[in-house]
């Protein structure tokens, strides 16, 4: 989670400190503040520049695929803030032949949310017989919260759906009710 990887992060300064306060006790002219103040500004810059998010969701799904997960609920903690990319990994591990049956649904259960976000769901009783239609949801883009990478994602999961529907609505069928 973000929390391990922050507090991994600290960690990793609170060993840097303890390290040049030990050099400093022996060597009275070493500079521990600067290197302290450089070492809190790399660190910094690396938490900023590295996308934390896509890092835990893509090791989710590469657990998830080994087995180490057993769940897909536990990819969906990163998977909303995560670039693109990892909406394909999830689509092409839906794909893949190595998942059984299960996985297969909690993967679409992972998905469902991002469905749900991006399409209206009506449901009708036509003949005793359930039908969906999606109609795609009117999303206002701001433009001062404009996001080049989510709109990929956006893109990938109406992709997805499309592509995948007769799945999505098996799936739905069977879940429906609890939204």
């Amino acid at each position: 989670t973000r929390l391990r990887i922050l507090t991994s992060c600290f960690m990793v300064f609170l060993g840097v400190t303890f390290i040049t306060a030990i050099i400093r006790i022996f060597a009275r002219n070493f500079p521990y503040m600067k290197v302290l103040i450089t070492a809190a500004a790399v660190i910094l810059l690396g938490i900023s520049i590295t996308d934390i998010d896509t890092y835990i969701a893509r090791y989710n799904i590469d657990a998830f695929e080994s087995g180490k997960i057993k769940y897909a609920e536990d990819i969906i903690y990163d998977f909303d803030n995560s670039d693109p990319g990892v909406y394909a990994e999830m689509v092409r591990l839906y794909e893949s032949d190595k998942l059984k049956e299960t996985q297969r649904y909690d993967l679409m259960l992972c998905m469902s949310n991002k469905i749900y976000e991006y399409y209206e769901i009506d449901t009708k009783k036509v003949n005793g017989e359930t039908q969906f239609t999606f109609t795609e949801r009117e999303i206002t883009h701001d433009f001062r919260s404009f996001n080049l990478e989510k709109r990929r994602g956006e893109a990938q999961v109406k992709a997805f759906v499309q592509e995948h529907k007769e799945d999505v609505v098996e799936f739905l069928k069977e879940e429906y009710w609890y939204y």
